[in-house]
């Protein structure tokens, strides 16, 4: 078993027989050991380039300084089951995961956004909702026609028609916040409430709360 390290001193590959050989760097700064008079290095590798939520499940620790750390935001499809069943169809057609991974805005370079095109787009779909009146008067009647709809009497067809419905992304991203909102209530008093939970859960749930939050003022600036 070999330890993670941000800044590993070796790695491995597979022969051509199928064996597996570790390779150890040629220049390394590793801490050195003695044992028995001789110098021992520790080789490590990396894990690779994950959230927190992955370092936790997976392994059982969190990386200190984690730079790629994200938010798994898990889309919910509102509206008829029709029109559910629609989104579906797009999901599929345009290969969208129901999942977007929401990076750390404190991890992102100057005019980067938490929000990129394909995130926005899955949040648009995921936000149609033909049974909501508040979403009728704010955005417009949805009106099904499988595989397609029309939105206040405009035919939409394809990805580019449906983020550029008038009030349609401000609404989805409106949604968003309000649900990362809830996340962030039930992570804080999970904290909160779990005192036996072990050193690694409870600073997971508070580094993900804060997270959360900064991710949410981000996206409200957006709108």
């Amino acid at each position: 078993m070999f330890n993670h390290s941000s800044h590993p001193n070796a790695f491995w590959t597979v022969s051509s027989d199928g064996s597996v050989c570790v390779c150890a760097s040629s220049c390394s700064s590793s801490p050195r050991t003695y044992a028995a008079g001789q110098e021992l290095t520790e080789l490590c590798f990396s894990y690779g380039h994950k959230p927190n939520t992955e370092w936790l499940y997976e392994y059982g620790f969190l990386p200190p300084d984690n730079s790629h750390d994200a938010w798994p935001y898990f889309v919910e499809p509102l509206g008829s089951p029709e029109l559910v069943e629609i989104k579906l169809m797009w999901l599929q057609e345009l290969g969208l995961p129901p999942r977007i991974m929401l990076p750390d805005p404190a991890t992102l370079h100057d005019g980067q956004s938490c929000i990129d095109s394909a995130a926005l787009l899955l949040l648009c779909l995921a936000a149609l909702d033909d049974t909501s009146d508040q979403f009728s008067q704010t955005v417009g009647q949805i009106e099904l026609s499988s595989p397609y709809f029309s939105i206040g009497g405009s035919v939409v067809d394809d990805d580019e028609k449906l983020v550029s419905v008038p009030a349609l992304a401000q609404w989805a991203l409106g949604h968003c916040t309000a649900s990362l909102r809830i996340q962030l209530v039930a992570m804080r008093t999970a904290a909160r409430s779990s005192p036996a939970a072990s050193q690694q859960v409870q600073a997971y749930l508070n580094i993900e709360a804060c997270m959360i939050e900064c991710i949410e003022s981000a996206i409200l600036k957006l709108i």
